[in-house]
């Protein structure tokens, strides 16, 4: 699944369909396939959310200059509009 968070081409997974979802956010320079042993099993539970972040895995990188990385501010309003989109109104743990 794809959708544009923060002007950013973002791709997720979406598995399960429990009415409690988790989001799963890998580290620096990892991807979403990192949680791939964990997700069938926490899809028995849950509704599992597992993003690649801006610039990793399968999604694109910001629109920055080739010097420029986000910091942690951009990381954060990237996530606000991810989960704004993906699971609007509804609670999660991250």
């Amino acid at each position: 699944m794809q959708v544009i968070a923060h002007q950013t081409a973002t791709h997720y997974q979406q598995i399960g369909n429990q009415n409690r979802v988790i989001v799963l956010l890998h580290g620096w320079g990892h991807q979403s396939n990192t949680f791939a042993q964990l997700v069938p099993g926490l899809s028995d539970h849950f509704q599992v959310i597992v993003p690649d972040l801006p610039a990793f895995g399968r999604s694109a990188y910001p629109n920055l200059a080739a010097d420029q990385a986000w910091d942690s501010a951009e990381y954060v309003a990237w996530l606000h509009d991810f989960i704004s989109q993906v699971i609007p109104n509804q609670p999660f743990t991250l």
